[in-house]
This record gives C-alpha cells, structure tokens and sequence, in this order.
C-alpha cells in the first residue's frame, strides 16, 4: 500500500495496545501513520495529524473508554467520515460505543488477539474490493445522526454525495463488468490473422510498436542495415545495446520502412516476408521459429514444413537443415528480439535446438538474414563468426535530435518543455546520456507531476551508472497506485496485449477500476505504447521487468489477495476464457491452454498446469507436437500432490510413450494413469481407450479387447465411439474374429450414417475395408476403402487432419490391387501412402506400408529392392519398440532364393505366413503359405509341404464363417 493506515486512539488508555498494533502491521509490509513514529519533533501536532488524516487509506479507531470520551479522536473519525474513507473499529476495552460508530463492523480485541489481528489484515489487503460495503456503512453512520440531529437538513448534502458514490462506485463495477463479458464474447469470435500484407511482402508476427513516428536520428545505422541486409555474405546481423538505447526500435524502424517501401529498395531485392519473433515472449523455441516461418508459405510448402518439425524420425539437425533449404529458396529477414535472454554467461545459446539452428543457419543460409537484438554480444566459432556483422550502438542521440525528441514528446507544450530553451532542453538530453527511454521516461515524469518541472527534475536526478533503471524508478514511484496496477497487470502477461486482458486481471483485486481511462492516460504521458491497428498495448521490456518485481510476492497469501502468485492465476484464467472446443487443427487452436499452462507454471501451480496440459496431451502427442509435450512434462514432474494431477501427468507420460516407444513404457504409463484417476473422468476414460490402442500396437490383443470394450461402455463422445469401434474391429480382426471384426465395424458404419459425421464415415468405412481384406473379399475392401478415402479427402479440404487414416486406406487399397494381380495400381497406392508417411510423420504406417510394397517387388521380380523396402520396416518396428512383427524373414526369404538356397527360402516362407496372421495390416498370410509350399515342392521336402498346407487349410477355416 502507498497509502497509510491511520490509528487513532486515546493515549490516556490506548497507548500500549496501539504501539503494538502498530509494530505487528509494520512487520507485515503495510505502512501506518502512528503518532509516535510520525509526528517529526517540534512539528505542530495539529497539522501533522491532519497531513496523516489526508494521506491515510483507512482509519483504525481504537475503542476504549479514553477514546470515546475524547474529543481528538471523536475529530479524527468525523474527519474520516466527512473524507468518506474506511473506518474500521477495533473494541479494545469494554466501552459505550457511540450510536454513529456502531453502524460499522468491529473487530473484538479484548481476546483472542492473534485471531483478530489475521481478520483486520484481511480487511486491509481488501479495501479496494471491499469499499462499497465501507461507502453503505458511512451512510448509516450518516443517516444514524440525522435521526438523532435537531436540524436533519445540515445531513441532507453528505448524504446525498455518499449515496452519488455508491451509485458511481457501482456503475463502474458493472461497467467494468460488462466490458469483460462482452470483451471475451467478442474476442471469441474474432479470427485472427498473424498475417499482414504490404503490398506482396508478407508478415508473421507483431512488429514491436515503440518505434512510431517520433523515431530520431541513428541514419547512419539504418543505412547500414539496409547495407548488410544486401550483403551476400552476411547471413546474421546482430544489433548490440545496453537497455533503452532503441536497438528493437532502431531494426523496427528500418524494417517498418521495408514492409512500406521494399519495391523500391532495389539494394535488398525481392523480399518475401518478415518474420518477428521475441525471446521474451512465452514459449520461444525452435518450434516457434518453425511454425512462423512455415506462416509465409502457401499451404504446399507450409504443409511440408510443418510435417518436418512435427516428424520424430528427423534429428534436429536434419529439421533445421529442412528449414535452412526453404529459407534460402526465398528471401526472407526473420527477427528475433532480446536474444540475451537466451545466452548464458559466457554468450552462448543455452538450448541445444537454438544452438543447431543458429550453427546451421550461419553455416548454410543462402539469400534469407537473420537479425537479432542483444544486450550481450553472440559467441560464436571463428568459422561461423565470418558470417556475422555486427553493429553497436554504444552512444545516445546526438543532442539536436535529442532535444527535438524532447520536443516531439510535449507538442502542446504541457509539460514545460516547448517553452524552455534548446540549451535548457540539452541539459536534460545530458542527464540521460541521449538515451531513447530515458528521455521518454523524462517526459513520462514530467507529465505524471504536475508539480515537476526541468529545473526540479535536474537537480533532483543524481546521475547514476544505470540511467533508464533508475528513472523507471523514478516514473513509477510518482505515478498513482492505479497506474501502478495497470503497469504490472501489462509486465505480468509480459507480451502486447489488449485492454481486455488488463481489465480482466485486475477486476477481482479493484473492481470498478476504469482500465480503458488509465490507459489512456499512461500513452499520453508516453508510459506505454498503443498499436492503434492491432490495438494492442505494449510496456517497454526495462518497465516491465521493473513493474513486475514491484507485485507483492509473499510466500503465501490469501487466494483474494493482490499478489504475484494470484495475478499469474488470474492471467491464466483470462487464457481460459478463450479455449476452443475439439476438434483443433492447428496448434494456433490450442494456443490459450499452452498460455495458460505457462501462467500456471508461473504460479507454481503445478497441479493445475499437469490437469490442463492432459485436456491438450491427445492433440499435442498426435498432431506432430510431442516433442513439446515432453518438454512441458518435465517442468511438472515433480510436487504434484493431488490424484488428479498425477493421473494427468501419467496420462500426458502414456502418449509421449505411444508415439516415440517404447510401448512397454507407455502402457506402464496409461495403466498409472487410469489407476490413479477418479472414475468417469476424461483422463480415467482417455487413458483406458488408448491402452487399447497400446495393446493392439504391441500386439498383445486379448488385452486390447478387453479395454476397448471396457472403454466402448463407457464411452460418451459420439466420435471416440466409432474410433473405439473401429479399433475393436481391427484387433478382432488380428485375433481372427472376422465375424466379430465385421459387426462392429458394420455397426461404426451405421452410427456414422445416421450422424452424417465426415470423419466418422470416414473411420467406420475404414475399419469395414480392413475386416473386409482380413475375410479375402478384396473387392468389397476396394468399396469400402475407396468411400473411406473420399470422406478423408473431404475431411481434411475443410480443413480437418486425418492423414493418419487416409494413409492407412492407401496402403489398404495398394493390398487389394496386388492380391487381384494388379500390380501397377498396387505400387501407385504405396508410393504415395510412402509420401504421405514421410511427410506426415507417420513411423508405424511407413513400417506397413514398407513391408507391403517389398511384397510388390517380390511379385514383380525385383528382389533387391525388395529386400532394402523389408530392412527398413524391420528398423522402423525395432525403433518403435513393435515386437510382434518380425520382418527379417521376408528379408532372409528372399536372400535365400537369390542364393538358391531353396530349403531356407520355403522354411522362411513359412515363418513369414505366421508372422503376417498376427495383423490385417500386412499382406495376405496364405500367399506367403502357398509360396512355402510351392517352394518346398521344388525339392520335394514332404514335411514342409504338409506344414505349409495344414497353415492354409486351418486359415480358410477361420474364413468359412465369414
């Protein structure tokens, strides 16, 4: 609090009580106006009393008979109602309490003092929220003596005014009110674009705003990056500063003007796009300088590059060699702002992934630059340091632009500047060392006291070796406590944002507070900037990180109380607001969990963050995103403390496990998870459903059956319904149940049928054709598949994602044509299921799809290609931990029939027919049995022949049914 705590008391009785009231208060950070401590000796005491009385947030009146009967006191608290402040009675010692101050709720201090005192605390943390409830009490206090007073009227304006302030009081608590509800309701409905055309130069991200139009001077440095910029040979520009030098506005600026006027600007050429990333926004990463670069494309290339991040094969150094070759295609200048924040102490990228991308990238870049801002220089080999140029800004404006600054800022002259002399104004532009933010913030204090002028802010400025911290101080400490607020609402969600946002965070802790006038009020005094396009609001980073270490940080605190750990709650519950119903596409749709998830974190709300990462855990671990699961698990995976955190963390921990194996470890995981979560919640349902899938996947079916049975029974969503469907139809289908395969799948047809779902028909139709090749009724799976991949393909033109499932059909389809004897159609299928494997990331489809096309080539008489497609689908299984396929006899089979070794070959035929049984998804097990026949027919080896022939006499058993 800025504001004191008055005590008033008796000193006749009071005196004790009161000095121990007040030393326990200090000792809690709040200051109090005690006339013992306050009072400077030789002051006159009357007017010192009045001084603490103006000043004062609330007034504690000490009742004891002294203070009743005294005429001090009895002033000091009319003052307080004729000022409409907060008084709050404290019943010390047993006394009459007078009529007008029994109206307000008292404290009773005559026991229990520990007790009380924790409730006055609560009082005091919540007198901003609590006013009106003080405003009503004033008024009975008011109304109470008017009852009692010969001349009622003398009460009548008082009156009057207090019930004018509970009006306003209320007016702007419901104004605020509204203006969040319909605030989110319409930023719920707005689509947003990251994308900003200049004529047909393209823009991701948000420039920074505080260059505007009142950039000076530093000509020579921005002909220098445009110099740079056209330099062949330089592939990363750094721009060097201490703090508010205007290093990001000096690259906005210039870049700003490129955006405007790049056809023109022949030196550079041709530029596509723009990228603006900052290191200070949440979740810098490679991923995020993928996903924005991947914004400047057309879909095709977007697409592609999309899939590279999300691929699990790749190495990082294989992505950022992905993303490095598109960038040299196209001349494209990403920024990257406040890059410091990234170096460790000796300048070197502390993350492995940022380290291969900025070692790539100055070792391979071609035509496209990279430029960053820095505090700290980049340390880099000599090799990779040839590719980099540097530019320092090591001095502030030159004093005319300094003063013409100076001026600029105050153009109506209200802030004593326009009216001074250019050699007055150069004294100022001396006292901040010509530095950009500092003579902002001069202004900023200029305008915030009306009482400072150029001569008072000279003298008192001592100069000191951290110019733009210490005058950032100085604004701060001069700017009223609901500026103060509203700074470190802005420094907590550390990112342009809207006014929304602000309002939102701070309704709970000064309700009524007019968020929208404020913030006016701090852009004309050149506190904040305003993006009058985008409406955003932006808080230079050195006031930032300034307001946000002023937000009390208790280590504990009540739930309402105006602290740090309760603001990051609220932030992220403002994210919240805004979340998107499944299905997401896109990581943008998912983009206020992860915000929120950050803000959560921030908060050390751990548990929450794990409950609010499993909502998002399916989306991230399947849609090319696991790689940020993993990383956002480890920052929770430790201090969780309820079941249903764990059960979430355990969950989240399955997936990773699914996708990236090994499946041991995943159903370790899943199992944990289900365990551990309360039943019929989505985590106790979800991790039951992939369990199944994790079962059939490690080929341990009857398990499978049994949870997907059990999910199918619990299930709700109509959608995860024909999933669960179709997965029980493909593992009935491995167990071959065909029958069994063949209802459920028909009935996934049916329920999708009567939903008119896209997706849905598409999945059920799906299963249908893989029952349909499993029973050896190709043309009915062709039916089925070719239905299925048309709901797919219609699926994913809305804008959907089902690769996983279209590439599924294709290889499907490729099975059928080969088992009819059309090879050429067969290997059409496989070649782009292989594409879309590749370009999707689909590791454990490629291993299907790699093994079936190696059956085309054997069919096709091209056996060492054959070979080479089986080796790498073994690999795959063996990487993905999928143990209940063997492929390396298909790899020996046919070595052994280019070696002549007929024996080995028949015997490896065989082996191949009993692995292939185990799953639908690979080619026809009775090929592979008539194969070991034929073969062992050649030699005339009895044995093997009868073998090979009881295997196809007991599979067609299992088809008879059918």
């Amino acid at each position: 609090m800025d504001e004191y705590v008055f005590i008033s008391y008796a000193s006749s009785d009071g005196q004790v009580f009161a000095r121990r009231l007040y030393a326990d208060l200090v000792a809690q950070n709040i200051r109090v106006w005690f006339d013992q401590e306050s009072i400077p000796p030789g002051s006159d005491w009357d007017r010192e009393i009045d001084k603490g009385l103006q000043s004062s947030k609330a007034v504690l009146l000490l009742l004891t008979p002294g203070s009743v009967l005294s005429h001090q006191v009895k002033s000091e608290w009319n003052n307080a109602l004729n000022r409409y402040q907060p008084l709050i009675p404290l019943l010390v010692k047993e006394c009459e309490i007078p009529r007008t101050i029994s109206v307000f709720n008292y404290l009773d201090f005559r026991s229990e003092y520990e007790k009380n005192f924790s409730a006055l605390l609560s009082r005091l943390k919540a007198l901003d929220s609590e006013h009106p409830k003080y405003l009503l009490q004033i008024l009975n206090a008011y109304e109470s003596a008017q009852s009692e007073a010969r001349d009622p009227s003398r009460f009548s304006s008082k009156i009057e005014t207090i019930k004018q302030r509970i009006s306003q009081w209320n007016e702007g608590i419901n104004d605020q009110r509204t203006r969040i509800a319909v605030g989110i309701e319409q930023q719920k409905g707005i689509l947003t674009s990251d994308q900003q055309k200049f004529n047909r130069l393209v823009t991701v991200g948000q420039r920074p705003t505080q260059l505007t139009e009142l950039f000076k001077d530093r000509s020579h440095q921005r002909a220098q990056i445009i110099q740079l910029l056209s330099d062949e040979k330089v592939r990363l520009l750094s721009v060097i500063a201490r703090g508010g030098m205007g290093k990001t506005a000096l690259v906005a600026k210039v870049l700003s003007d490129i955006e405007k006027n790049h056809e023109s600007l022949d030196s550079i050429g041709n530029i596509h796009g723009i990228v603006y990333l900052s290191v200070r926004n949440a979740g810098f990463s490679l991923e995020s300088i993928f996903l924005n670069v991947a914004k400047l494309f057309e879909p095709t290339v977007a697409t592609s590059l999309n899939a590279v991040w999300e691929s699990t094969k790749l190495s990082i150094e294989e992505k950022v060699e992905n993303l490095i070759e598109v960038l040299g295609k196209h001349k494209v200048i990403v920024f990257i702002d406040n890059i410091e924040d990234v170096l460790d102490s000796t300048g070197h990228v502390r993350d492995p992934e940022l380290r291969a991308f900025f070692n790539t990238a100055l070792h391979d870049l071609r035509n496209s630059k990279i430029i960053t801002t820095s505090r700290n220089t980049l340390n880099l080999s000599p090799e990779l340091a040839a590719f980099e140029r540097r530019i320092f800004i090591q001095e502030g404006l030159p004093t005319p632009d300094g003063v013409q600054l100076l001026r600029d800022l105050d153009p109506n002259g209200s802030y004593g500047i326009a009216s001074s002399t250019d050699e007055k104004i150069a004294e100022l532009v001396a006292l901040g060392h010509g530095i950009p933010r500092a003579l902002e913030v001069m202004v900023a204090i200029l305008a915030n006291d009306p009482f400072m002028d150029i001569d008072t802010l000279q003298s008192e400025f001592v100069h000191h070796e951290n110019t733009v911290h210490e005058l950032v101080a100085e604004n701060y400490r001069k700017l009223d406590e609901n500026s103060q607020r509203v700074i470190e609402a802005i420094a907590v969600y550390k990112k342009p944002l809207s006014i929304l946002a602000i309002d939102y965070l701070l309704e709970p802790f000064f309700p009524g507070l007019n968020v929208p006038q404020i913030l006016r009020q701090l852009a004309q005094i050149r506190v904040i900037d305003i993006d009058r396009i985008t409406k955003t609001i932006y808080l230079h980073p050195i006031d930032s990180d300034f307001a946000y270490h002023q937000i009390p940080n208790p280590p504990s605190a009540h739930e309402q109380a105006y602290c740090l750990r309760n603001l990051e709650n609220r932030a992220a519950d403002y994210y919240s607001s805004f979340h998107k119903a499944v299905p997401w596409s896109h990581l943008d749709d998912v983009q206020s969990y992860l915000d929120a998830y950050e803000h959560r974190i921030k908060a050390s709300e751990y548990d929450k963050a794990a409950v609010l990462l499993g909502e998002i855990a399916n989306f991230l671990a399947f849609q090319g995103h696991v790689f940020r699961l993993e990383r956002m698990l480890k920052s929770i995976e430790t201090d969780l403390k309820s079941d249903e955190s764990r059960a979430a963390f355990h969950y989240c921990s399955g997936l990773v496990r699914m996708v990236l194996g090994p499946l041991e470890a995943a159903i370790t995981n899943l199992e944990k998870a289900h365990k551990t979560a309360a039943p019929h919640t989505a985590v106790h349902y979800n991790s039951l459903k992939h369990l199944g899938d994790a079962y059939r996947y490690s080929g341990q079916l009857n398990e499978a059956v049994k949870h997907l049975e059990h999910a199918l029974e619990l299930v709700v969503d109509f959608e995860d319904k024909i999933q669960i469907l179709m997965n029980l139809s493909m593992t009935y289908t491995s167990l071959w149940d065909i029958a069994a395969a063949i209802r459920c799948a028909e009935n996934a047809v049916e329920q999708s049928i009567k939903s008119d779902n896209i997706v849905t028909l598409a999945k059920a139709h799906n299963a249908l054709a893989v029952a349909y090749v499993a029973a050896r009724k190709d043309r009915a799976a062709i039916e089925h598949g070719l239905k299925s991949l048309e709901y797919y393909k219609a699926y994913n033109e809305q804008g959907g994602r089902a690769v996983n499932g279209a590439t599924f059909m294709l290889q499907l389809l490729g099975m059928c044509y080969l088992e009819l004897g059309n090879t050429e159609t067969a290997f059409e299928y496989f070649e782009t299921a292989l594409t879309n494997t590749l370009e999707f990331d689909l590791p454990r489809v490629r291993g299907f799809v790699l093994f079936n096309t190696a059956v085309a080539h054997l069919i096709a008489g091209q056996l060492p290609k054959a070979i080479e497609a089986a080796r790498q689908a073994q690999k795959l299984f063996t990487d993905l931990g999928i143990q209940y396929v063997d492929v390396s006899h298909l790899v020996k089979a046919v070595s052994s029939r280019i070696e002549g070794d007929t024996l080995a070959e028949a015997n490896e035929w065989l082996r191949c027919a009993h692995e292939t049984i185990k799953t639908p998804d690979l080619f026809n097990p009775l090929f592979f049995a008539e194969l070991a026949r034929k073969t062992a027919e050649k030699i005339g080896n009895a044995d093997l022949m009868s073998e090979a022939q009881r295997f196809v006499d007991e599979f067609r058993k299992k088809l008879v049914t059918v």
